[in-house]
């Protein structure tokens, strides 16, 4: 599912300004791929290391929206799931977007492939500079 630059712009932005924090929050999508997305509240003990979403902030979307995802910044390391990541994603069942600062500012979309294996279906990689969307790639 692609996203639009707007909301990869937005996604970053909130990387930033929340840095070294996590930010966290979800997507929202039709047939056409993630066209929104809005943050939420990071409840978790210690937001430096990991997040956590109130499970009501999904009840509306869901029922709203064709597609939604969950997405987390990694503010100051990879865009690679740790193994809380891949609980939230078995748990919820939907795909995981991660905006990461290293090697370079990039966001990644995970979802599933057959059901339950987890997978990377999209890279897109931010401008530093400009901070704005410079490349997309399928994996």
């Amino acid at each position: 599912m692609s996203i639009a630059p707007t909301v990869i712009e937005r996604l970053w932005r909130c990387t930033q300004a929340e840095a070294p924090r996590e930010a966290c929050g979800i997507l929202f999508g039709d047939e056409h791929g993630y066209f929104d997305g809005c943050q939420c509240v990071n409840y978790a003990p210690d937001p430096t290391e990991e997040f956590w979403m109130n499970p009501h902030d999904l009840e509306e979307p869901k029922q709203r929206y064709l597609h939604i995802a969950l997405w987390h910044s990694h503010p100051t390391s990879r865009a690679e799931l740790s193994s809380s990541d891949r609980q939230v994603m078995g748990r919820t069942l939907l795909p995981m977007v991660v905006v990461a600062a290293k090697p370079y500012p990039s966001v990644v979309v995970y979802g599933f492939h057959q059901g339950r294996e987890i997978i990377r279906t999209e890279v897109y990689r931010v401008e530093r500079a400009s901070d704005s969307l410079m490349s997309r790639s399928r994996t």
